[in-house]
């Protein structure tokens, strides 16, 4: 029998799982569909959830198991995006304005608000109690104790009534996967959780949320030498950066996290967008920014030189920012969004917003580390869409757009190591190269007693204020 700690990464689109044997302090992937020869979709998990004509919930499936219910699923209702609308039920009336709106609002389910927050809970932790008991239940019966689970949360809900919300759900779906039942209908769950919100007496406390970007950090930190750092994790529904400090000491037992940021720009969220501006469907504009990247850079280029122009006193008056690096406004993209250039525009905007991302997080190095600017930043990319073409060169080019040479910051450096598979980790049968995708179920599985200490953001004083004013964060388009 082996004490096990879980990791469980709660993304957009797909749930990833490390387990750890505390014992040994090794960590492995946990590959959800067990095959001979398993392949990265066995162990990415779909975030997806659905209600049924009967009222049962479907959630926490397999690729392959939702595939038996292909008949069913035709008059199911769809729920999409579970985990950004729930961090939009606080962040949203908090400084983010509607940034995480990029989702439709749900249908109603027998004269059910399914938007409320109550029912937007309810839905959230159905599935991760689905998630929680599949890993758990496997676990237990090859002989392991559940010693404690991580969930991760952005860094920006430590600071944010979204955190209380977020544990809350982690609690409950907790109490839920310990249940004997193997499914639920909707008016069950409704019935149970409304029961559990009034007796939360016996709550159990060994589940736990930690900033996600910490435990991407954590594994992007690993044998890397003294420096400032710049981590995006580029995912489906997010894009997630921080600045780091590395001490390039092993024996270190702290992580630096100098400045966090998250937006609503990642790939499904991005494609959302673009189908809702040009009425293509999502799932074609999805696969163009997955598989047809550079030839949508190309289109973007070449628009852009026919297009860009001067920027005139009346627009600097009108306070415009630039939205990509041939300096074309905002507000003259925006003009666009109705023509037949929609797709261009909306992509041209999705730069606006890296760019704003990307700048902010770089800056946040001279500000709280300037003795980090001898040399140049180190970009590391992690995520499912490291390898985009689009992300990569639009963060790249923001030292330029922003002519940040200006301001002292000498340039950026894509790292060239990769993420490089830790000593203590299993990847039970998965290429290395796969690794970019469980940094942080990874960085989630090492216990509270292994993990070491991280100061967040609000720990560094700003030491000296940029010369430029900072954009507003991401509007909507």
């Amino acid at each position: 029998m082996a004490d096990i700690n879980i990791g469980i990464d709660f993304g957009t689109s797909f749930t990833k799982v490390c387990v750890r044997n505390t014992g040994i302090d090794e960590s492995r992937v946990f590959v959800f569909e067990s095959t001979s020869k398993p392949k990265l979709q066995n162990a990415l998990l779909p975030t997806q959830i659905r209600i049924l004509n009967n009222g049962t919930i479907l959630a926490g499936l397999t690729d392959t198991e939702w595939k038996k219910y292909d008949e069913e699923l035709n008059q199911s209702i769809p729920i999409d995006f579970i985990k950004m609308r729930l961090a939009d039920l606080d962040l949203s009336s908090e400084e983010q304005g509607d940034r995480f709106k990029v989702f439709e609002p749900l249908p109603k389910f027998e004269k059910q608000n399914l938007n409320s927050p109550e029912n937007i809970e309810n839905l959230a932790i159905y599935y991760l109690s689905r998630v929680i008991k599949r890993v758990s239940d496997r676990e237990k019966a090859e002989g392991n104790e559940i010693s404690s689970i991580n969930v991760c949360v952005p860094v920006q809900y430590q600071d944010s009534k979204a955190v209380q919300r977020f544990e809350r759900v982690l609690q409950y779906a907790l109490q839920l996967s310990q249940e004997s039942q193997a499914s639920f209908t909707y008016t069950e769950i409704q019935e149970y959780l409304s029961n559990l919100r009034n007796n939360t007496s016996n709550s159990p406390n060994h589940i736990k949320t930690v900033p996600e970007l910490i435990a991407a950090v954590y594994a992007a930190s690993q044998r890397r030498t003294e420096g400032a750092y710049i981590l995006f994790d580029i995912g489906s529904g997010t894009v997630e950066a921080a600045s780091f400090r590395s001490k390039g000491d092993p024996d270190s037992d702290t992580i630096d996290c100098l400045s966090a940021s998250i937006f609503p720009i990642g790939v499904a969220s991005l494609a959302h967008r673009v189908a809702r501006n040009t009425g293509m469907p999502f799932t074609e504009a999805r696969n163009e920014l997955e598989t047809q990247s550079q030839e949508l850079i190309s289109s973007i280029k070449e628009y852009s030189r026919k297009n860009k122009r001067p920027l005139t006193e009346k627009d600097v008056k009108n306070k415009e920012t630039v939205a990509n690096i041939d300096y074309l406004t905002r507000g003259d993209i925006q003009q666009k969004l109705k023509s037949k250039d929609a797709k261009i525009a909306s992509l041209i905007l999705g730069q606006r917003a890296i760019h704003q991302q990307t700048g902010a997080i770089t800056y946040s190095v001279k500000r709280k580390a300037p003795d980090q600017l001898k040399k140049d930043l180190i970009i590391i990319l992690s995520g499912g869409g490291k390898d985009i073409e689009y992300y990569e060169e639009t963060i790249f080019d923001t030292h330029e757009t922003f002519q940040q040479d200006r301001a002292g910051i000498i340039g950026y450096v894509k790292d060239t190591r990769g993420l490089t598979v830790p000593d203590d980790l299993n990847m039970n049968g998965l290429k290395n190269s796969d690794f970019h995708r469980f940094t942080i179920a990874y960085g989630l599985s090492i216990s509270e007693q292994e993990f070491p200490k991280y100061n967040l953001p609000k720990s560094f004083a700003e030491i000296k204020r940029p010369e430029y004013i900072e954009p507003p964060l991401m509007d909507d388009w």
